[in-house]
């Protein structure tokens, strides 16, 4: 992978705090053209939805939905998030859709909590279990990011009541979850909405272009692929039964229509008699009536016959389609179970592989082109290359300093002990705030968060096992000392100002106060130290 470095790369093991790399989010993505990886909000928040609530959203949306999925309507929530429900029946060819547009209002801002949304929008709406939901929703985000801005691929898979609510701009998500809010149209492919299991278009959602995209992914996305393979399993076990149903339908029609036609043939055949008595006797009104009256009875059996081998022939074509849906999920699934099988193989081989790799180490890279924020990254120590992003990429300051250890659970449910770095993290923007926050080594996720909210540009420092940063208090901004758990230990009681830079000194710490001026504090209680 391309990147420009700075030829200055500071291990965390070496050092206590950590010189930029100029490594930003979008290079450290461009592992593949084809690869799709969201950018979340992972820093501290203001309030934090209850995953209830954030699932309400979705299932409030998907009730109204739910009262009459045959008719297209727009349904509101609390003016943050809308859904059209795109369906014209009387159209057979392209899909339908429903349409999620994420309001300029909008917080949500993690792909986590968006799947949750959808989930439980297809549950109220639809029916579908939670286990089948998630799965779903998995790909619909994925699948939109693919085909984010590709108006054209839209045109051309979905019918005109669809696409009429659609723009260039606006079409499929973002991968950033800055540009979700008032920029995002999400579709959600429907293949028959009283479809049962089948009612969205998994085989669309799981196109090549999304299952190329999933499995560029360090894991290979083996998880969600098994899941949505299951999932067209048991439609496949669905499809045959109906098709055995239709093809049933379809066996009695086309013997009610041999019966008609048999009876038509007969009355044909009464038809010609009657006529040939009628023509052998031109002077007989009785054969003459006869004659049309056998010949209008036979007319009317031969066009009930056609009628039911029309039928006939309708429900024979229902049958046709309903099995050849069976027969392409159970294609696709065991298409995808192939490559699956393959996939995981090469995961094995390449996890065994990597034990023997280079010694790694943490650094920090930038993510956003101001400089503002970083992220935690993991570089082979031999060659520099990329290894590993930290989720959180709004570390703010360049700044991460060693704070002991933290327990986290590992990708098989243990309690394992991780090098501890604290940092400043967060947004103001949105629902973020800015706080204090320990991120492990080795997940690189934020495993606790101060109590407080500290200033937007706060500096961190270190002084023995005393960390110290500049607090928010709402009417002004306050030195703050903290230990390596997160817990306040002091603050000073004179204000700051809020970009003060926070020198240690032997006497104390000097800050600049709100006026400009420098102040010496005490280091231990944060006092200011009185001149002689």
């Amino acid at each position: 992978m391309k990147k420009a470095i700075m030829l200055s790369l500071i291990a965390l093991s070496v050092l206590f705090t950590l010189t930029a790399l100029e490594v930003n989010q979008p290079e450290i993505q461009s592992v593949s053209s084809e690869v799709i990886q969201f950018e979340n909000y992972t820093g501290p928040h203001k309030t934090v939805d209850t995953l209830e609530a954030i699932r309400s959203i979705g299932s409030g949306l998907g009730k109204s939905v739910s009262r009459s999925v045959t008719t297209s309507g727009t349904f509101n929530l609390n003016g943050k998030y809308t859904v059209i429900h795109a369906v014209d029946t009387a159209t057979k060819e392209k899909l339908d859709a429903d349409i999620l547009i994420i309001g300029a209002d909008a917080s949500v801002d993690h792909i986590r909590n968006l799947r949750q949304i959808i989930a439980s929008y297809l549950t109220a709406a639809y029916g579908y279990s939670e286990k089948d939901a998630s799965t779903i929703a998995t790909f619909v985000t994925i699948y939109n990011a693919v085909y984010r801005g590709r108006m054209q691929v839209f045109t051309e898979r979905y019918k005109t009541v669809v696409t009429d609510n659609l723009t260039q701009a606006k079409c499929g998500l973002s991968t950033k979850w800055n540009e979700w809010p008032g920029q995002s149209q999400i579709v959600i492919p429907l293949s028959d909405v009283q479809g049962g299991l089948s009612t969205v278009d998994t085989s669309t959602i799981s196109d090549r272009e999304v299952i190329d995209s999933m499995r560029e992914e360090e894991d290979r996305g083996i998880d969600d692929r098994k899941e949505m393979v299951e999932l067209k399993e048991r439609e496949a076990e669905e499809a045959e039964k109906k098709a055995e149903e239709a093809q049933k339908k379809a066996d009695e029609a086309q013997k009610k229509a041999d019966e008609a036609q048999k009876k038509a043939d007969e009355a044909r055949s009464s038809a010609e008699e009657k006529k040939e008595e009628a023509a052998r006797n031109p002077q007989d009104k009785e054969k003459q009536r006869e004659a049309e009256e056998t010949q209008q009875k036979a007319d009317e059996a031969q066009e009930k016959a056609d009628e039911a081998q029309e039928q006939a022939d309708e429900a024979q074509e229902k049958a046709d389609e309903a099995q050849e849906k069976a027969d392409q999920k159970n294609e696709e699934a065991q298409e995808e179970r192939e490559d699956i099988a393959q996939d995981q193989k090469e995961v094995i081989e390449r996890t065994s592989a990597a034990s023997a790799e280079p010694k790694q180490v943490t650094v920090i890279g930038l993510t956003s082109t101001s400089g503002t924020y970083s992220q935690m990254v993991k570089v082979d120590a031999s060659n520099g290359r990329l290894v590993k992003g930290s989720p959180v990429t709004v570390i703010r300051g360049k700044t991460i300093l060693p704070a002991g250890t933290v327990n986290i659970t590992d990708a098989s449910g243990k309690t394992v002990s991780s090098a501890a770095y604290m940092a400043v993290c967060g947004s103001a923007s949105g629902s973020g705030t800015i706080k204090l926050c320990l991120l492990d080594s080795d997940s690189m996720e934020i495993q606790a968060e101060s109590n407080e909210t500290l200033a937007d540009n706060s500096v961190l420092v270190q002084s023995g096992s005393d960390y110290y940063c500049v607090i928010n208090t709402g009417d002004s901004y306050v030195i703050g000392k903290y230990n390596a758990s997160l817990q306040l230990q002091k603050q000073s009681t004179i204000a700051v100002s809020p970009e003060t830079p926070i020198t240690v000194t032997q006497k104390g710490l000097i800050v600049t106060a709100p006026n400009g001026s420098p102040v010496l504090l005490n280091a231990s209680d944060l006092s200011p130290v009185q001149e002689n």
